[in-house]
């Protein structure tokens, strides 16, 4: 047997917005594609612990005006109504300045 040391790859860990008002704070450092055909965000906190986004319609359409390495934070605003009365998740955006 091998005298060779291994060190476990993992992932980033899943971000999940459980209530209005969660959020999330980080810098935001790569996207990666879904099993759905869209993307996910990645943010790294000032840990260095890396968390993934599921990118929503509502993510993804925010996330498309923010540059990489922007710290950013997400917060969940809980589920709204849409003009034609489907329900969907909405959250807001931030950009640090």
């Amino acid at each position: 047997m091998s005298e060779q040391k291994w060190k476990e790859v993992t992932g980033a860990n899943l971000y999940i917005f459980e209530e209005g008002g969660d959020s999330i704070e980080g810098k935001y450092i790569k996207t990666k594609p879904n099993a759905f055909g869209g993307e996910n965000f990645i943010l790294q906190s000032p840990n260095g612990t890396e968390f993934e986004i599921k990118g929503s319609a509502v993510i993804t359409s925010k996330m498309s005006n923010v540059a990489l390495d922007s710290k950013i934070k997400i917060t969940f605003l809980g589920n709204k109504k849409s003009k034609k009365g489907l329900e969907y998740q909405d959250y807001k955006i931030e950009i640090a300045e």
